[in-house]
């Protein structure tokens, strides 16, 4: 089910913090520097997009069984995560800098992957898998931080390399 009515404007709790989206924690409001000098919101939420991204490599492997471990503030103290730490982190500092945003979650069938990561989930769908929403320009752009820029698959005739 889609996260949002593209048709509705951005409510209180789209701005909130709470306890896993901690956006007012203060290793997540300091986080914004990442967004010093930028004026506008689309500008701000690329920078934090990049941010998030490329300055946590993505693994699939590094599953949290403590629900601490999902605040967007732990988040902040690791190095690699997946998808939903990362859309978490990057919806708080979404919010920590004033812009609307939310998780959102879809099952999504992943063509890409590798052998090891299939074997070990049994399946090529990602279940539950987490992105931002974010309120840009006055409209919601879905977007996923999940898959740094570095990890673009390279092909040479038919083989990933």
């Amino acid at each position: 089910m889609d996260p949002i009515d593209p048709a509705l404007p951005p409510c209180d709790a789209d701005v909130t913090s709470t306890y896993f989206i901690d956006a007012g924690e203060p290793t997540v409001v300091a986080a914004k520097e990442v967004t010093s000098g930028l004026d506008s919101d689309k500008e701000r939420s690329i920078a934090l997009f990049e941010a998030v991204r490329d300055g946590f490599r993505y693994d699939p492997y590094g599953l949290a069984s403590d629900p601490a471990e999902y605040r967007a503030s732990a988040i902040l103290a690791g190095s690699q995560s997946w998808c939903i730490p990362k859309s978490i982190l990057l919806t708080a500092a979404a919010r920590s800098v004033g812009i609307p945003a939310r998780l959102g979650f879809a099952d999504v069938q992943n063509h890409l992957q590798s052998a090891r990561l299939e074997a070990a989930m049994g399946t090529s769908l990602f279940a539950w898998h987490g992105y931002s929403v974010l309120y840009v320009d006055g409209r919601w752009l879905k977007v996923s931080s999940a898959f740094n820029r570095s990890m673009r698959p390279v092909r040479y005739q038919g083989a990933d390399l």
